[in-house]
């Protein structure tokens, strides 16, 4: 305690000793470090502890005996290693990017990235929205039922390798071999980037996986967006009259206005008989019920003016129905309900119409196109609420299978199919283009302009003779045109199911 009687403040830092007072004690007990002094029996016992080590380190010291080094023998030479086989040299080649096919990186990082799931935005940034676009093209090129796995793998094995001579296609029925056949050209011109990837999906088969998971998931979307169109619709454009038709549930053989339009068109004679028996056994699924299947076209398929009992490809595929829901799908609602056009108090609203995706319109009627609508419209006439390929003893495979045999054992009775559907479709009054020399008004005044004699301002020579040259330029611009639609006169675009091999021949 310091003399003054206040209390001190001890504190060791750093092995000092530090004592804190009052700042008015004197000088000698201020806060100042305070050295300690060791005793004398401490000092003694640290010279003592210290000569000992001293001598103890002494007595172990000992003459250092310089040892001989031993002498390093010469190491052996490497055997040479063992040259590799020739089948793992062509292993580890195949495995270099050296045997990689030639590609488009940038194609490849979109197809990569590629995800049914992703928003609009992540389609985005990835790269990948003109991928998904396409995609949902497909349905409406190829149809309802494709199996877009078998027909990417088997065509990319099979391309190139087809012949005339094949007996499916000398058998003319479409079956597999005709879908992978056409299906597979028309998903390779179409969807972009598949030409340039065509090597390289063969190299890397986990990629086509992916793609073709894209498809296939994207593709059932869109199908999915266009059956219940037409099945919101198909009321107000058949004009049915009763109320419960309104409700899915009610349709199909639960009603005899949708049954007789499921009905075959070679038993409409049976229906007639009696409708409910007829439509009971159906829904029963009685054992003497009528066979509806897929290969037995239903009625609503046909004009039935036009139609001829036994023939069964009069009016096939001219039915009103098929043409409005033809008009609702790829024109929009407005064009198959003119109480939707635009100006009137119940005007559709939604995307802009399918057809204008095609780079022409006429590219979008073709017998798949139309073979397509045929599907939504019988789904919209039954009752199921989803999407199902079969329906009772109706199977949605063999009812498309069947409509493209005939398409592609009568090319002239699919032509003429086609051009129906442009003609109402397009607004195309004749389907064909007008004469070019046939008299007009403008043609009589050109007539005229060429007797009358040269006013005095077209006497005059220009000032600019260069726009002479610059207006003949367009002129040579719509040669070339001409040239090119030339090379190109048929332009109905659904020349697939006749001779798909004169196109291979073509692209290779």
């Amino acid at each position: 305690m310091a003399p003054s009687g206040f209390p001190g403040l001890a504190r060791v830092s750093g092995g000092q000793k530090r004592s804190h007072t009052a700042a008015f004690l004197n000088d000698h007990y201020s806060s100042s470090p305070v050295q300690s002094t060791p005793s004398s029996k401490q000092s003694a016992k640290k010279a003592s502890s210290k000569s000992e080590q001293r001598q103890r380190t002494q007595a172990q010291k000992k003459p250092k005996v310089l040892a001989a080094k031993p002498r390093k023998e010469p190491s052996p030479e490497p055997e040479p290693e063992p040259s590799p086989s020739p089948e793992l040299s062509e292993q580890t080649r195949d495995d270099t990017p050296e045997d990689m096919p030639d590609h488009d990186p940038r194609v490849i990082r979109a197809y990569k990235a590629l995800d049914p799931r992703a928003q609009m935005i992540t389609r985005h940034a990835g790269n990948f929205e003109h991928l998904y676009q396409a995609a949902r093209l497909l349905p409406r090129l190829v149809g309802a039922y494709v199996d877009y796995d078998a027909v990417i793998s088997k065509g990319l094995a099979r391309y190139g390798t087809y012949s005339s001579h094949d007996p499916d296609y000398v058998a003319r029925e479409f079956n597999e071999y005709w879908e992978v056949r056409c299906y597979f050209r028309i998903i390779k011109n179409n969807f972009p980037g598949f030409v340039n990837a065509q090597d390289y999906l063969c190299y890397d088969p986990d990629l086509t996986a992916q793609v073709t998971s894209f498809m296939t998931s994207v593709a059932g979307k869109a199908r999915s967006d266009d059956a219940g169109r037409v099945r919101r619709y198909i009321h107000a454009i058949a004009r049915w009259d009763d109320p419960k038709l309104q409700q899915k549930s009610e349709r199909g053989f639960n009603h005899t206005i949708t049954g007789r339009l499921l009905c075959p068109v070679t038993l409409l004679g049976k229906f007639d008989e009696d409708p409910p028996t007829f439509c009971r056994g159906l829904r029963d699924l009685t054992a003497d019920r009528e066979w509806v299947t897929g290969d037995n076209w239903p009625s609503f398929l046909y004009d039935m003016q036009e139609h001829e009992p036994g023939q069964v490809k009069t009016g096939l595929l001219k039915s009103k129905l098929l043409l409005y829901c033809y008009k609702l799908i790829f024109t929009g609602p407005a064009s198959a309900l003119p109480e939707l056009a635009p100006g009137g108090h119940n005007k559709a609203k939604g995307k802009p119409p399918v057809i204008n995706k095609f780079e022409t319109p006429s590219e979008s009627i073709t017998i798949y196109a139309i073979i397509y609508i045929a599907c939504l419209t019988r789904h919209a006439l039954n009752t199921h609420s989803d999407w199902a390929d079969d329906d009772g003893d109706f199977k949605g495979i063999i009812f498309v299978r069947t409509l493209l045999t005939t398409a592609i054992r009568d090319p002239e009775w699919r032509r003429e199919i086609c051009a129906w559907y442009k003609r109402r479709v397009l607004d195309q009054p004749d389907g064909r283009e007008p004469p070019p020399n046939r008299q007009t008004a403008y043609s009589m005044m050109m007539r005229e302009a060429i007797h009358e004699p040269q006013s005095q301002y077209d006497q005059e020579e220009p000032e600019q003779p260069e726009e002479q040259e610059a207006d003949s330029s367009p002129a040579e611009g719509d040669d070339r045109d001409d040239s090119e639609v030339q090379q190109h006169p048929d332009d109905d675009g659904e020349d697939s199911v006749e001779n798909p091999e004169e196109r291979e021949t073509a692209e290779s």
